[in-house]
């Protein structure tokens, strides 16, 4: 089976160490069961992991950070990920801007249109 281009650059951060790939532990099973009622795997797991260890859950799925919400979870997505890699150096002001005016024309839906309007 081909890997897509999206799981080629996700192993790549992962060995670059820019990712880090976490399992669920034990007591986050629970959790991540119950959110399988109404979420995907991913965002279950995501958001029991962020839970128990008090992390950022990362995702634009709206039921997905509504859950996060609801469990007081603090929330990013794409947007907020491109204002943390200018904000680190990581890419340029005028780069965001046109990776997030590309997902925009892609059909994204962003309530920006600069990174620059984000505080």
């Amino acid at each position: 089976m081909q890997k897509d281009n999206r799981t080629l650059l996700i192993e790549e951060l992962v060995d670059c160490g820019k990712v880090k790939l976490l399992y669920l532990h034990r007591k986050e099973h629970g959790l991540y069961k119950i959110n399988l009622k109404s979420l995907g795997r991913g965002e279950s797991s995501c958001i029991s992991a962020a839970f128990h260890r008090k992390m950022v859950f990362i995702s634009d799925d709206r039921a997905a950070r509504a859950a996060a919400r609801e469990m007081k979870i603090k929330i990013t997505g794409t947007v907020g990920i491109l204002k943390a890699a200018v904000s680190s150096g990581e890419i340029s002001l005028g780069q965001a801007d046109d990776w997030l005016r590309k997902m925009i024309d892609d059909g994204f839906y962003s309530p920006v249109n600069s990174i620059s309007q984000i505080e």
